[in-house]
């Protein structure tokens, strides 16, 4: 892997700290310590790495993200955090998120296709919703009360090469783009259904 496309993955995945305004996503530093950025790069690694005051990164600690941990979602409330593995039998791997953003393995579950890349969780932490590149299917499970997943509550064909998945803003309707297809398949989503 390149390092411009770790740093890209890293600065997808800059989690920050706990914020005094949820509503609006933003952190600050004095609060809780500091913001945490998670980093894969398909290397089998989630590193935790923490902002320091001169603006540079420190590791802290890793994990094992399982094989190919590609893309990386938390929870609104940064409890839990998940990864896509994109393997050809696809997974999703699910973490409680500790102090100093130390991530602690709760499990992974088989994302129902092949070559899961994208992943998002819902505004209401309620579902994961992924995308999964080889096989072309979106599907969703629910996040239980510990961080895990639950069975998948949808898994629908969204066409040749699934690459990401976008929540409408009023959480109503899932865009995924195809590439194979030149499309973006639009689905009705109700989040608390799932």
């Amino acid at each position: 892997m390149t390092s411009a496309r770790a740093w890209a993955l890293a600065l997808m995945c800059v989690a920050g700290c706990r914020t005094t305004a949820p509503e609006r996503g933003r952190a600050t530093m004095e609060e809780e310590g500091g913001t945490t950025v998670y980093v894969s790069g398909y290397a089998d690694l989630v590193r935790v790495l923490q902002l320091d005051a001169r603006g540079g990164l420190v590791e802290t600690s890793s994990v094992s993200g399982g094989p190919n941990p590609a893309y990386g979602a938390w929870t609104p409330d940064r409890r839990f955090f998940y990864v896509s593995n994109e393997v050809d039998d696809g997974r999703v791997t699910a973490f409680a998120i500790g102090p100093a953003g130390a991530l602690t393995r709760l499990g992974h579950v088989s994302a129902n296709g092949r070559g899961t890349v994208h992943l998002v969780v819902n505004a209401t932490a309620r579902t994961v919703i992924y995308a999964n590149y080889g096989s072309g299917n979106v599907a969703v499970r629910p996040i239980l009360e510990d961080g895990r997943l639950g069975e998948p509550t949808s898994d629908l064909p969204a066409g040749n090469r699934a690459h990401q998945v976008v929540v409408s803003p009023d959480g109503r309707f899932v865009f995924v783009p195809v590439l194979g297809n030149d499309a973006i398949a639009r689905f009705r989503f109700d989040p608390d259904l799932g």
